[in-house]
């Protein structure tokens, strides 16, 4: 299974939707991990510090939306602006998305993402309970 980590293309976002340490972890738990490249320089984790953990370091965001099973991503799919196409319309079809959806506020982006036949996690939606904040970075 493979997981990929596209670049935020939301003006002035700096984040990235995993850390090297995660992305390491999930690839000791066997899942092959794909980011774009350059996609987690503004949080300050170079693509080095990813590569080193096991992680491919990818060229071109298609490679991520059309060839992974879980894509990761921080910000609701958008209209990429250096390509001219919507992020939801690159999912391979009957994959799976995680990230903030804002589903209330995104009803056309939701019918693109039921047209890829995906599997959406919204993170916007699940509630924030003590018992989950163990779930971390932490080693």
């Amino acid at each position: 299974m493979r997981i990929g980590i596209p670049k935020e293309i939301t003006p002035l976002e700096r984040r990235v939707a995993c850390t090297p340490r995660i992305a390491e972890r999930l690839c000791q738990a066997g899942f092959e991990v794909w980011i774009e490249r350059g996609a987690g320089v503004d949080a300050e984790h170079p693509d080095a510090a990813f590569a080193e953990g096991g992680v491919e370091i990818v060229d071109t965001p298609e490679r991520i939306w059309g060839e992974c099973d879980i894509v990761l991503k921080v910000n609701p799919p958008a209209m990429h602006p250096d390509l001219g196409r919507h992020e939801a319309d690159m999912l391979r079809e009957g994959a799976t998305l995680i990230g903030f959806i804002w589903p209330a506020q995104n009803r056309e982006l939701l019918e693109k993402l039921a047209a890829r036949r995906a599997t959406v996690v919204a993170m916007d939606c699940v509630p924030r309970i003590t018992r989950a904040q163990t779930v971390s970075d932490t080693p």
